[in-house]
């Protein structure tokens, strides 16, 4: 016979999976629509938000924009060769502009997963920019980012910028010929897991905070939330992927738990996150970043928890064994 608690973990599963295909299934019929709806057709004017803008390292004069398409509430991926004068924040209406649907399923997938509704080439855009904002947070770390970034490149060979930028800020847009170089090399020394930013990298990023901060003379807690706050920012200041948001958002719980009385379970803590993030996106979990990402994350969670419960028991053991024996 299945216990209460087997069967409420059954029932709990099942829930959880009828819940996450039905989710799924709405999310690719929405976007569906969506594709069929501006399929071939022609907008004289569309409003849109500048989410993110940059050139393009290896395609000349090609810039990359993000735009939040305001009527429809979508995002749109756009590349153009003019629009250097744009910047983070702005408002702008695009004149005559032909959507056309993707005709590769596993690029809309792809599309889907990154939230984005569809993409645009447009030679030459023609814009007005409408409106630009007094104060915008987006846009002053947009401009941070590339500061910091301009600054390193300056500063740093070519070899050593595009290796630091790509496993520490996890940016991109870099040469591909060094890149290549880069990865081939790490490919040879069979340390090719190094290059993809993950949970390895804020752990260093941490333990030199750690470091740091054992000569300061404060509270145990006062550090915890100054390590909190330096590595927010150092979130903000980077590009983000899925293996580190995973790791960010375990360590912001970790940080966290001490200080509303509650214990840190890894297992627990990863499956809230893997939840969170098939929630807002259910698409995710048929990529394999996504999948390597969290499968080897709850391997080292499992495996820990297993190990500890086994120390346990042993130093239970050993503690009443004499107790025994009298």
């Amino acid at each position: 016979m299945l216990s209460k608690k087997n069967i409420l973990i059954f029932f709990i599963f099942a829930l959880s999976f009828s819940a996450g295909i039905a989710c799924h299934k709405r999310q690719i019929q929405k976007h569906e629509i969506f594709l069929n709806k501006i399929n071939n057709k022609t907008y004289k004017s569309i409003i849109a938000t500048v989410k993110d803008i940059k050139s393009l390292e290896n395609k000349r004069n090609s810039v990359y924009l993000e735009l939040n398409w305001e009527s429809e509430n979508k995002n749109i991926s756009l590349y153009t060769n003019n629009g250097y004068d744009l910047e983070v924040g702005d408002k702008i209406e695009i004149k005559n502009a032909t959507f056309k649907k993707p005709n590769n399923q596993d690029f809309v997938k792809y599309l889907i997963k990154e939230n984005i509704a569809t993409t645009l080439f447009i030679n030459k855009l023609d814009y007005d920019i409408i409106e630009i904002p007094k104060y915008s947070v987006a846009r002053w770390l947009h401009n941070k980012k590339n500061n910091i970034l301009n600054s390193l490149k300056a500063k740093m060979s070519p070899i050593l910028f595009t290796a630091f930028s790509s496993i520490f800020l996890g940016y991109k847009n870099l040469s591909k010929e060094i890149e290549n170089g880069i990865k081939n090399k790490f490919k040879e020394w069979g340390i090719m897991h190094i290059l993809a930013r993950s949970g390895l990298h804020l752990i260093i990023f941490l333990l030199m905070c750690s470091f740091l901060l054992k000569f300061i003379p404060v509270h145990f807690f006062i550090k915890q939330l100054i390590i909190l706050l330096i590595t927010i920012i150092y979130a903000l200041l980077s590009w983000t992927s899925t293996s580190f948001l995973r790791a960010l958002c375990a360590l912001i719980l970790y940080k966290i738990c001490p200080f509303i009385g509650k214990k840190t379970d890894a297992v627990h803590i990863v499956t809230v996150i893997c939840l969170g993030i098939l929630i807002l996106n259910p698409e995710q979990i048929f990529f394999l970043d996504f999948q390597l990402s969290f499968l080897l994350t709850f391997s080292l969670a499992i495996i820990s928890k297993i190990e500890v419960r086994k120390k346990r028991k042993h130093i239970e053991k050993s503690t009443l064994k004499p107790l025994y024996n009298k």
